[in-house]
């Protein structure tokens, strides 16, 4: 089933869907950037204290590949949780 739109209907849906994904795409950029930058804190601080364990230790942090997740979900009612990939 469609549901036709009447122009001024689609343009302001269009125009709050692109200020909602820029503003989306802000805040994912900020928290990478606040990420980065506790990250190279952190390094600075090892490499200042002189510590190689904790210097190397940030790098594999940062440049090791992750183990996946899996995250359960609860179902409508939250009573079961659902596990399935």
């Amino acid at each position: 089933m469609y549901i036709l739109l009447s122009k001024a209907v689609y343009n302001t849906c269009k125009s709050s869907f692109k200020d909602a994904k820029s503003r989306v795409q802000r805040e994912i950029r900020q928290m990478k950037n606040s990420w980065w930058a506790s990250i190279s804190a952190e390094m600075k601080r090892a490499y200042d204290a002189k510590d190689s364990r904790s210097v190397y230790s940030t790098i594999k942090k940062v440049f090791s590949p992750q183990p996946p997740s899996v995250v359960p979900l609860k179902s409508k009612d939250g009573s079961t949780l659902i596990k399935d990939i």
